[in-house]
């Protein structure tokens, strides 16, 4: 048992959105779903010990009380704050309550720069809120020179916009965005706009050229680039400098793949009707804070496991095969447990 506390908090609020964006993976309004109030708000408890909390959703600004757990997280000046959105919502209101996080960091989902793009992915929403979001950050980093609102820009690679993506890194620099990254489409969410999975040869092609070309960009613009997806795009190698090599034998029962998270962090999932994880992409479920406090939780017999079975190198079936092949953010094999 750990007698320490999670150091990172990754809370999934809502599955609940204003688009529908066409490569999302949500059925229906009738599984809308928001974690409640009197459940979520323990995590208050563990504010003086977590060091990073990523807010998302669906659209996490939909939530009525997504305010006043932000508003108190901002009251520690040791916690860097992230949340990840569309960005539609962020008025005055929101933009003087983000300017009180002490460290903030703004991720937009944008999969096109273009309106005519942009509006066809994400359905029912309009470029130019977008935009006015964006100048509005831009307005508020004016002031914070010393301490400015990281933004970030999450965009999935699809058939709709793959031939758009050298469009991306100047839109950055015309809005302060310090971080482009690239993500590619898991099985089965749309399956005809996959063309990085399924390997289509004209879109690898292309995208092996393009991705040199935004690197290049990116690197004179100072702009941290990554690409989830490079080691599936034959040819392509060393151009984000944050990926590992993919690993072998991702079937076998021992590997040496070497996670910290197990031992940092918790993910709380409202979409998952409250199940609580090490990441979201870990395989078994270590609880659901709806049934027990996030403190019994964080020892529970699985998650105790997650530690054991990293430490000796047995993962299979607990560990997903997205990190086994290094298709993940370096920040998971960063440091040591």
């Amino acid at each position: 048992m750990l007698d320490s506390k999670p150091r990172m908090l990754m809370v999934v609020l809502t599955n609940r959105c204003n688009l529908e964006c066409i490569m999302c993976t949500r059925t229906s309004k009738q599984d809308e779903r928001t974690l409640p109030f009197d459940s979520i708000k323990q995590i208050k408890d563990l504010f003086p010990y977590v060091e990073m909390i990523d807010w998302q959703g669906g659209e996490v600004f939909l939530v009525d009380y997504f305010k006043e757990l932000f508003s108190e997280a901002s009251n520690y000046p040791h916690i860097n704050q992230s949340i990840v959105t569309n960005g539609l919502f962020i008025n005055d209101s929101w933009g003087k309550e983000l300017n009180h996080a002490f460290r903030l960091n703004l991720t937009y989902s944008i999969d096109a720069v273009t309106k005519q793009t942009y509006e066809y992915i994400r359905k029912g929403a309009r470029f130019e809120i977008l935009v006015s979001s964006l100048e509005k950050i831009k307005e508020i980093n004016a002031s914070r020179i010393n301490n400015p609102i990281q933004l970030h820009i999450n965009a999935v690679v699809m058939r709709s916009n793959y031939k758009e993506l050298v469009f991306f890194p100047r839109f950055c620099k015309q809005y302060g965005i310090s971080h482009l990254r690239f993500d590619f489409l898991r099985s089965q969410t749309a399956p005809l706009e996959d063309i990085i999975l399924k390997g289509e040869n004209e879109a690898t092609a292309y995208l092996q050229y393009a991705i040199e070309e935004i690197k290049k960009e990116c690197r004179k613009m100072d702009i941290w680039f990554e690409c989830t997806f490079a080691s599936l795009l034959p040819g392509v190698n060393g151009m984000c400098e944050n990926l590992l090599p993919v690993a072998e034998g991702i079937n076998s029962v021992s590997t040496p793949l070497k996670c910290k998270l197990p031992w940092k962090k918790m993910y709380i999932d409202a979409a998952g009707n409250g199940i609580v994880r090490p990441d979201c992409l870990c395989e078994q479920n270590a609880g659901n804070i709806l049934e027990m406090p996030l403190e019994e939780i964080w020892n529970s017999a699985v998650m105790q496991a997650y530690r054991k079975r990293l430490a000796d190198g047995f993962i299979q079936d607990w560990c997903s095969s997205t990190c086994i092949n290094n298709l993940v953010d370096t920040y998971q094999f960063e440091g040591s447990h």
